[in-house]
């Protein structure tokens, strides 16, 4: 029988494989629809950014980077005197944030593959960690914000960004709510790896005072998803979301049908004048590492 320990690894390599598979299916897309996202997630962003007080010269750790963001705006933040290392679990993510970095000429931010839990760095080695919609998919968060506190210099400070639940979050549960309406979807464990993990209302803070962090605050940051139509929306789903392309694939031609039906119908109720602007809430998290 294997012990708790070697469970726990295995664990984490499946959680790992999953969700480093899914974001390199996803990677292609993010990078086409960047400006899409770029300029529709940037409330979380400047959130994030804000809650690290950042300051010239500053080292910063960013965990889960996906295409850059906000590993890039920070690195610009923090300017030449300062570093930002990037870790994701995609190579192609990684390479799209080094492909980004040198279009906007920093040199002060290096990416690599792997995961927070396996990555080298010397303890005390930042001055801040960030992570925007990545601690939710760690095998174990406690274990992995217990590493990002290790990571920090005492007084360093970290922001983290979640999702809010699917009843105040309309334009992230939209595809869900629709795909539910035509097939039975087992109920998501909110414990399990995933988009809603650390939602209800308390966990994040629980979590990241758990983790020894001081002075935490939590907020709900409002912004929307845009697309021109419903067209483009429709196409921006199936190349963004690996997992709604992975439940999708596996529908009858029928039921594909309808669901882009229902799809396309639904978030045209979100139309403002010339453009769609789905609401979504994320939740913000922070804190400091004790001095002793």
């Amino acid at each position: 029988m294997a012990s708790a320990n070697e469970q726990s690894v295995a664990h984490a390599d499946r959680v790992h494989q999953r969700f480093g598979e899914l974001w390199e299916q996803a990677a292609i897309g993010w990078t086409r629809w960047e400006p899409h996202l770029v300029g529709s997630m940037w409330p979380v962003t400047h959130a994030l950014m804000d809650a690290l007080h950042l300051s010239p010269g500053m080292r910063v750790l960013d965990v889960g980077s996906g295409i850059g963001d906000p590993a890039i705006p920070i690195a610009a933040a923090i300017g030449a005197t300062g570093r930002v290392q990037g870790v994701d679990l995609s190579p192609a993510m990684v390479a799209a944030c080094r492909d980004r970095a040198r279009a906007y000429g920093l040199t002060n931010a290096t990416f690599q593959v792997g995961a927070v839990e396996e990555v080298e760095f010397a303890p005390g080695s930042f001055d801040a960690a960030v992570g925007r919609f990545s601690i939710i998919f760690f095998p174990d968060v406690a274990a992995g914000l217990g590493r990002l506190r290790d990571a920090l210099k005492p007084g360093g400070r970290i922001a983290v960004s979640t999702w809010t639940p699917p009843d105040v979050n309309p334009g992230f549960a939209l595809p869900s709510r629709e795909l539910r309406k035509l097939v039975e979807l087992p109920p998501s464990d909110p414990t399990d790896p995933g988009p809603f993990r650390l939602a209800r209302d308390g966990e994040l803070a629980a979590a990241l005072s758990d983790a020894g962090f001081v002075d935490v605050a939590v907020k709900d940051v409002v912004f929307y998803m845009f697309a021109r139509d419903a067209d483009a929306y429709w196409e921006m789903l199936q190349e963004i979301s690996a997992m709604f392309r992975e439940q999708y694939a596996k529908l009858s031609a029928d039921k594909q049908r309808e669901l882009e039906g229902l799809i396309r119908h639904a978030v045209e109720a979100h139309r403002s004048g010339n453009v769609l602007r789905l609401p979504m809430r994320a939740r913000v998290g922070s804190g400091v590492k004790p001095q002793s």
